[in-house]
């Protein structure tokens, strides 16, 4: 087949077409990846099982894709970009702390970080127990 012009111009236009259906299905398939994806929370610091001295600890982390997400069952504020920060108490012994994100479509996606308290808070102040006053009151009246 000899190339002419016009066998010329019907294959730069087919390649053109083709490239630009490429390329808006690739923009197309990659954008709807976040979809796909699902909700994702990571934890920053500390790391699992760290060992902590002090009674509070910070948590810190990021999420994307999320709408909601959730410290131990209750809901926590995130910024725009995604990030956390929580303030715990730490008990002495291995403490669980559980985040639950969930997404516009309802997927839900959680996980655990575990820290062990090394400090040993100390035991409330017993409060003085008040010993009941008994009052024994006599009363003589004579009966005329």
């Amino acid at each position: 087949m000899p190339l002419t012009r016009t066998t010329t111009r019907y294959i730069i236009r087919t390649i053109g077409i083709s490239l630009i259906v490429l390329i808006v299905g690739g923009y197309a398939v990659w954008r709807s990846l976040d979809y796909v994806r699902g909700p994702e929370i990571t934890i920053f610091e500390p790391t699992q099982y760290a060992t902590l001295a002090t009674s509070t600890v910070i948590i810190r982390g990021d999420t994307q894709r999320i709408n909601e997400l959730f410290f131990n069952g209750t809901p926590i504020a995130i910024n725009e970009d995604g990030a956390f920060g929580i303030i715990s108490t730490v008990f002495s012994g291995i403490n669980i702390y559980t985040f639950m994100a969930q997404d516009s479509f309802g997927r839900k996606t959680s996980t655990e970080i575990r820290i062990v308290g090394t400090v040993d808070l100390p035991a409330p102040a017993p409060t003085p127990v008040s010993k009941p006053e008994i009052r024994i009151s006599t009363t003589s009246e004579s009966m005329i």
